[in-house]
């Protein structure tokens, strides 16, 4: 792919790199005495490199006509913004009133000192003598008639920067007047002398928006009133014409075929990403395109509109002087055209050129975020992935959203189709530069958006103050933070399924229970797991098929150490009302602080994934899986449906199975011993306690076996093929062989002889009906003792089925509980709809 210097050819000078910060200081006074840049004093040379607006055609066409005494305006004044081209426009009157063999009079006020007079030096350049007008009394517009009857030849008379001399000449008296009056009442008797003669003329200059006068608002309006009085006002450069003008500075042709193409292919491909300027067609910015190549338009709009809009950016020198220098550096890089992401940042020159007026601040904060080796935007660049990653898409970026960040008005920032404008390439969809945007955010410390627009700013952005906040949180607040919230990612209320103990210190902390246990550490720690399932203290532990062992995966929590670090900072930033946050960042902060609850959830989960299963051998490890977004299950939850689905845990069991696995060499087993079995040895499936008592239930009234007593070695039958009652699972309680019930079950009683059937002579008495005494409350107080509250649910169960309500009396002692853990658990009951009463 040809580069854009093949079709639009830069000057020698561009090329070759030959050009200084001062280039394009066009000085009127410099090219009247012969000196500066051959570029301006030299005519063939200037009009070469000159675009002739149609402003400045129809002033050298009225200016002409003025001297040859066709007509014409007599007084002229330029009004033009700062650095809009004045200057330029008068050296082009200097060089035209030599051709026109008029006598030029040029007065420069920044070169006057504060004791000379204007009419002291338009005489002495007309005559080159000081005969007629001397002293510090301003002439009359009579005199000013004669001394140019007495020239006897066209006169054009150019005055540029007269507010800086009449601001210097205030300080000098004269009588009860100043200087600055006296020249003030010359220029009014010089417009009406140059008005009353056929063949002079007088343009001056007057600044708009911001003064260039440094002086006194008063003189300025003076000055003006002045020249309204009588003179035309002239504008020599329009806004369409700037893309132009700094065309015909910088190149010396431009192959307009080539430049056709070129941005009709770029046109099309924005058309079909929808990028294009809103309300703008295709055509119209095809035609702006091609005026500015080989800049893009936006190249042309942010320089001029708005760094031109800085009151000290000198409008067209200052982007000749920054656009010189892209040139040279962007040259032999294959570039089909220049945007704004093509400004080399890194280059001293360009940055400083844009430093000047973003301010030296900003010097720190381009190395930090986009030109430094490990720059935030390389870094996001490294994130694109290895094919992007040469195209620099990241940093592009980042460059023009530098570019579009300044102004010295309101307008700040740039959209995101600005943005992907001026840093996509046609041949890869603009979609990539969202990521770039993604990364960038992430990435970068000083780069903000807000309401839909991006932009550099000296206030570290959100992302940088939340880093900044995180690195500087203390362990201990985050270790306490991180303990809280583990807790609360497991069941807190009361009949969960499996008992949570967190972060346990030792052994004894973990109680010896046939309950199913859940045991949360923070860091994997084989040798603690062991001991704890092994021993409980100093006595070896009974129920080690209880236990299972919760672990990060990675070693230890990372991922929540990192989000509780994030919550914490976001928590002091939305409490520093010093920091002075935007609308958009306080909104930022809230959001971030409602969700902060469900991001440490989701930290916990995608840290507690490795689960630990005692086996024979040691331990199985079981992957948990990363979490649903969203989900707040429970991790205990989770937990045990894990082992469920793996088989882990059975919460049923056939009567068949229990009868064949207990009684086929047995006459009686122990339920307590059924049930205790799976939960002593490692790797034994563990059967649930209501799977027991469920499959007893069953296998009693299906016959597999019965079920009773042992008595001091006695078996004591209670029922078969019937349904038995309440299973205890208790120490006496068994289940008996059906083979051996035979032996042990009383004898069925004979069914008793009929009566005979009453004749309807006889007369059948009556018996009374034996009534069974019924209780119509029970009152009960117990003991229960450690391990035994499941039994004591099932009788309460059973009571609720005869009693409407149910209240108990709960009172403990030889223990202690956290007052938060109370108020919990009477929020647990209430929960469950039990109402509490406090005794």
């Amino acid at each position: 792919m040809a580069g854009f210097e093949t079709i639009a050819k830069p000057h020698h000078d561009i090329l070759r790199g030959n050009f200084t910060l001062d280039t394009y200081a066009a000085n009127l006074g410099d090219v009247v005495k012969g000196e500066g840049a051959t570029e301006y004093r030299h005519p063939k040379r200037f009009f070469q490199k000159t675009y002739v607006t149609e402003g400045l055609k129809t002033l050298l066409r009225g200016v002409e006509r003025r001297v040859k005494g066709r007509g014409g305006d007599a007084v002229i004044q330029l009004q033009t913004p700062f650095g809009g081209g004045k200057t330029h426009t008068l050296i082009t009157l200097f060089h035209k009133a030599n051709e026109w063999k008029a006598k030029p009079v040029v007065i420069v006020g920044t070169e006057m000192e504060a004791n000379q007079t204007l009419w002291g030096e338009m005489e002495a350049q007309l005559t080159g003598e000081n005969q007629l007008f001397q002293g510090h009394r301003a002439p009359g517009s009579a005199k000013i008639s004669e001394l140019f009857n007495q020239v006897g030849k066209p006169i054009v008379l150019l005055m540029d920067e007269v507010l800086n001399y009449l601001t210097a000449a205030t300080a000098v008296d004269i009588g009860r007047s100043t200087l600055a009056k006296q020249a003030l009442r010359f220029v009014h008797n010089l417009t009406e002398s140059v008005s009353a003669s056929n063949n002079v003329t007088l343009i001056a200059t007057r600044q708009s928006g911001e003064h260039e006068d440094y002086g006194e608002r008063e003189l300025s309006n003076d000055f003006k009133q002045l020249l309204d009085r009588m003179a035309r006002v002239g504008t020599p450069v329009a806004d369409s014409e700037i893309a132009h003008i700094i065309r015909s500075r910088l190149f010396a042709e431009v192959n307009e075929s080539d430049a056709k193409r070129i941005a009709r292919e770029f046109v099309n491909y924005a058309d079909r990403e929808s990028i294009l300027p809103p309300g703008e067609q295709k055509s119209e910015y095809r035609e702006r395109f091609v005026a500015s190549y080989p800049f893009q338009p936006e190249v042309i709009d942010v320089l001029y509109h708005r760094w031109g809009s800085f009151p000290n950016f000198q409008r067209t020198r200052g982007v000749l002087r920054l656009l010189s220098r892209v040139v040279h550096r962007s040259r032999r890089k294959n570039l089909p055209y220049i945007t704004l992401a093509d400004f080399d940042l890194g280059d001293a020159d360009i940055r400083g050129e844009l430093l000047r007026h973003a301010g030296n601040v900003f010097s720190s904060i381009i190395a930090n975020d986009i030109t430094a080796s490990d720059a935030g935007a390389r870094l996001a660049d490294d994130e694109l992935g290895e094919a992007l990653k040469n195209l620099a898409l990241s940093t592009r970026t980042a460059t023009a959203i530098f570019l579009y960040s300044f102004t010295g008005g309101q307008e700040r920032g740039a959209t995101l189709d600005q943005i992907k404008r001026s840093t996509a390439y046609s041949d890869t969809p603009s979609a990539v530069i969202d990521s770039a945007m993604t990364q960038l955010n992430a990435h970068l410390s000083y780069l903000r958006t807000e309401s839909g627009k991006s932009y550099f700013d000296t206030q570290p952005n959100l992302h940088r103050l939340v880093q900044i906040r995180m690195e500087n949180v203390e362990d201990e607040e985050v270790a306490s933070r991180a303990e809280a919230q583990i807790k609360k990612s497991f069941t807190t209320r009361s009949g969960a399924k499996m008992k949570t103990f967190i972060a346990p210190r030792k052994g004894t902390d973990i109680p010896e229970t046939p309950d199913l246990k859940l045991i949360v550490l923070p860091q994997r720690d084989d040798e603690f797991c062991r001991n704890v399932l092994e021993t409980r203290g100093e006595t070896p532990r009974i129920y080690r098929n209880t236990l299972f062992f919760l672990v990060p995966l990675s070693g230890s929590a990372e991922k929540l150490g990192t989000e509780v670090k994030r919550v914490l900072a976001y928590e002091a930033i939305g409490n520093d009302n010093s920091l002075n946050l935007s609308d958009e960042q306080q909104k930022e902060v809230k959001t971030q602080l409602r969700q902060s609850g469900g991001a440490l959830n989701d930290a916990v989960c995608q840290d507690y994934r490795t689960l630990l299963i005692p086996t024979r051998e040691g331990f199985r490890e079981e992957d948990l899986g990363l979490p649903a977004h969203g989900m707040n299950t429970p991790l205990d939850e989770k937990v045990y449906d894990t082992l469920r689905v793996k088989g882990e845990i059975l919460s049923s069991i056939g009567p068949r199975n229990i009868a064949i696995r207990f009684l086929k060499d047995n006459e009686a087993v122990s339920t307590e011993q059924l049930y205790s079995s799976s939960l002593r040895t490692p790797g034994e499936t563990r059967v649930l306690r209501g799977a027991w008592i469920t499959g007893i239930h069953e296998g009693v009234v299906q016959g597999e076996f019965g079920i009773g007593e042992k008595r001091g070695g006695e078996l004591i039958p209670r029922a078969f093929k019937e349904a038995p009652g309440t299973v205890t699972l208790s120490d006496n309680e068994v289940i008996i062989n059906p083979s051996h019930w035979k032996e042990i079950a009383p004898e069925p009683k004979p069914p008793q002889p009929k009566e005979p059937q009453k004749t309807h002579e006889e007369t059948i008495e009556p018996q009374p009906r034996k009534i069974e005494q019924q209780r119509q409350s029970v009152r009960l107080r117990f003991t229960v003792p450690s391990g035994k509250v499941s039994h004591m649910s099932q009788h309460v169960n059973a009571l609720q089925a005869q009693f409407k309500n149910i209240r108990i009396e709960l009172t403990t002692s030889d223990g202690e509980i956290s007052e938060m853990d109370y108020e919990q658990l009477k929020a647990d009951f209430l929960e469950s709809g039990i109402e509490v009463e406090e005794v």
